[in-house]
């Protein structure tokens, strides 16, 4: 059962109309916002307000609801690029999510592979990722990646995912010999 006087609704334009915006929004009864709006003061200054002219005119305008299916469309073409490049290049004995929206593809690879070690040699060869450590509070997981597809071109992405490839074969060949 819908009960509005009960009911929050939280979203968030971060990553939506561009991926360095960090803009969120509550939507709810005055009584249950006076003591978010509080407490969100007491823990930063301000919300950008460039950031927020730039949404207000955006959702004013339609431009969300032309924007998106192009936003879409684009990111589900770099997401498949990705995943052809992982299949195509990455060895036996990795895994890698299919992700069916958003901007990441999650990579495991064998436990042995510490991804933060491995990180320098990737950035040595100009390509970059996010070590699966960083987003464990405790006990992280070392042996994995978050892949980004959507900041760079297909042609790019598949020679990324190659290097990418050509290192966890040199740690995977380096473990077993």
């Amino acid at each position: 059962c819908y009960a509005p006087e009960r009911t929050l609704t939280m979203g968030t334009f971060s990553k939506v109309l561009s991926p360095g915006f960090r803009l969120g929004y509550i939507i709810g009864p005055k009584p249950a916002l006076d003591p978010l709006t509080t407490i969100k003061q007491a823990v930063d200054l301000h919300t950008s307000t460039f950031t927020q002219l730039i949404s207000a005119r955006c959702l004013d305008e339609g431009l969300m609801k032309t924007h998106m299916p192009d936003v879409r469309a684009l990111y589900r073409t770099q997401c498949h690029c990705m995943l052809d490049a992982l299949e195509r290049y990455f060895p036996e004995g990795t895994t890698w999510t299919k992700p069916d929206g958003g901007m990441f593809i999650w990579v495991t690879l064998p436990e042995y592979i510490n991804t933060d070690d491995m990180m320098k040699e990737a950035l040595d060869r100009k390509v970059a990722y996010v070590p699966s450590s960083a987003f464990y509070a405790n006990e992280p997981k070392f042996n994995q990646m978050r892949l980004s597809f959507v900041t760079v071109p297909p042609e790019k992405i598949d020679q990324g995912v190659k290097v990418v490839a050509e290192l966890v074969k040199e740690k995977m060949a380096a473990h077993n010999a």
